[in-house]
């Protein structure tokens, strides 16, 4: 594991509190009101979630800053 990953994340918004860790998966609603289902966490650094939602053929980023809440 490199400096900036870490094993899992505890998100908080007005939704509550939910922890995400490497190999979940989730939906994750954006603020501009989209949102991505099926989503396979890979990666989790101090800035953002990557995740797949392919098995791991197309690996994806999202900032914390821009996600609205994570079921």
């Amino acid at each position: 594991m490199r400096s900036r990953e870490i094993a899992s994340f505890t998100i908080e918004n007005a939704q509550g509190r939910v922890s995400v860790a490497v190999g979940d998966t989730v939906t994750i609603h954006t603020l501009n009101g989209g949102g991505m289902g099926g989503c396979t966490i890979v990666k989790l650094t101090n800035r953002s979630i990557h995740y797949t939602q392919d098995e791991g053929k197309h690996v994806k980023t999202i900032a914390y800053d821009n996600i609205f809440s994570i079921d």
